[in-house]
């Protein structure tokens, strides 16, 4: 095995196993909330007890009406909308960070610089990658990706307010038509059921919103995009490839070959 190919597959073992451990601390991430709610909901009963009397237990009743508008707005609205974005924003960082050492790999070992290529970011390791070349278009779950970079952008720039991100329309026809899924979850969830991303309107107009489920998925389409990038990088630059991790989850390759076999 050349330089080359142990550093893709270094890389391509060290995601697999970072995006699995983020994916499920992302999954686990509720439990906090679970947890501090029955936290909470003891504290009301002892600081404010109830003793059987009754001009005593109306003071404690008022008092614990007072203390949960207050625990209860955190645990209800606040906790989960840090808790959702922040997964994304985590996921997304990640995945950019991989995809720029994955172009340094490569580099190093070719003719193609990435400073010149055009871009900021991810779309700028995206333009060199294409210069390997690599067919972006064909990448695992390629679309889903582009829709939760678009996503992240609206909420960690323009608060998820629309009408201050250039890609409002984008965002909208996203949302629409549920492309931030793949077809598979989509073909799954009817679209009376499909909260995980929606537009809400509010003093300041219509606003992005994501659920931390939303976040847990785009981890593993991440996951599965970045090996596939290892992999095409390997049949690209040395003409083969190697590395054996999957590209798509374990029943979607099921599906997939069992229709091969038929």
């Amino acid at each position: 095995m050349d330089e080359l190919d142990s550093e893709l597959h270094r890389l391509a073992l060290s995601s697999y196993e970072e995006f699995a451990d983020i994916a499920d601390y992302i999954w686990k991430c509720p439990n906090l909330i679970e947890s501090e709610t029955k936290i909470e909901i003891e504290k009301l009963k002892e600081y404010f007890p109830l003793k059987g009397d009754s001009k005593h237990d109306e003071t404690a009743r008022r008092f614990r009406k007072i203390r949960w508008q207050h625990e209860g707005r955190k645990l209800r609205g606040v906790f989960p909308y840090v808790m959702a974005n922040g997964n994304l924003f985590t996921c997304i960082s990640v995945f950019e960070t991989y995809c720029l050492m994955l172009c340094k790999a490569i580099e190093k070992r070719s003719n193609i610089a990435l400073s010149e290529c055009k871009g900021l970011g991810i779309s700028r390791c995206f333009n060199f990658l294409s210069r390997v070349p690599i067919d972006l278009n064909r990448l695992s779950f390629r679309r889903e990706v582009l829709s939760a970079i678009l996503i992240r952008n609206c909420l960690f720039h323009a608060s998820g307010i629309l009408e201050w991100s250039r890609d409002k329309d984008e965002l909208r026809r996203i949302v629409a038509k549920r492309t931030y899924w793949s077809d598979y979850t989509r073909s799954k969830i009817s679209e009376q059921e499909s909260l995980d991303v929606s537009i809400v309107n509010t003093k300041l107009g219509d606003q992005l919103q994501i659920t931390n489920e939303y976040s847990h998925v785009v981890s593993n389409y991440l996951k599965f995009q970045f090996i596939d990038l290892c992999k095409k990088s390997q049949l690209a630059c040395n003409k083969k490839c190697t590395i054996e991790l999957p590209t798509t989850p374990y029943y979607l390759h099921t599906r997939q070959a069992a229709s091969d076999a038929s």
